[in-house]
């Protein structure tokens, strides 16, 4: 259910499509910009009708400036995301976060993760997991050690850079209209700094929350793409 969970039991026959992840490189999405796709990646239920979602044809793989970086839609993927980091060797257990979200998505998770495969790890981030709850699993199995919830613009402007090695963690709907950021020029910025410094970084476009043509807009104004 996953995904599915806020509409599953007004419709049991539906299904959801989660993008193949593509490695890819900075110079390539510059190039050739980021395509849409009309599959459901994400399922809500309003006064008795179902709404549907739709993302990009693929998640995204691709250094920017050495920095492993991931794009994707659902926000559940980063930890799978980042666990492929660790089975590179690229980080190790016990990392700090930095989340910047309007959300927390620390939900409890009842599932544990069984085994480190590749398999494993896709499958609970799929099926196990959903936008709301995949960061307690990554405490639960010493993925993640401490967390700084970024959440508010004030709250990323006080926020200095780490001086140890971090996960950055973004979700785009950060910058959701409803959030009634400010100084948005600012707020890029900010982040800029903070992608520059990042261990590796994990961006949610999250279908449900955001408009995914602004989505894009946000993608390009933190990468400099054109559009």
């Amino acid at each position: 259910m996953w995904n599915n969970i806020f509409t599953y039991d007004y419709d049991i026959n539906q299904k959801l499509r989660i993008p193949e992840l593509k490695e890819t490189s900075y110079e390539s999405i510059k190039k050739n910009g980021i395509p849409l796709w009309r599959e459901i990646v994400f399922s809500e239920k309003h006064n008795e009708s179902k709404e549907e979602y739709t993302w990009l044809k693929n998640a995204l793989f691709f250094l920017f400036n050495g920095i492993p970086t991931y794009i994707f839609d659902n926000h559940n993927h980063a930890f799978a995301f980042w666990r492929r980091e660790v089975l590179k060797g690229n980080i190790k257990k016990n990392n700090y976060l930095v989340h910047i979200d309007q959300h927390s998505d620390m939900n409890e998770n009842n599932f544990q993760l069984k085994d480190e495969k590749r398999e494993t790890i896709c499958n609970f981030s799929n099926t196990q997991c959903n936008v709301w709850n995949f960061i307690k699993p990554a405490i639960n199995s010493w993925l993640i050690a401490d967390i700084q919830q970024i959440r508010t613009e004030r709250s990323l402007f006080d926020y200095e850079i780490p001086q140890r090695e971090y996960i950055l963690d973004i979700d785009l709907d950060f910058w959701d209209p409803l959030m009634w950021i400010e100084k948005k020029e600012n707020t890029y910025q900010k982040v800029k700094l903070l992608m520059q410094s990042a261990k590796i970084i994990t961006i949610a476009t999250s279908p449900y929350f955001l408009n995914q043509q602004l989505a894009l807009r946000l993608i390009s104004e933190l990468f400099n793409f054109s559009l």
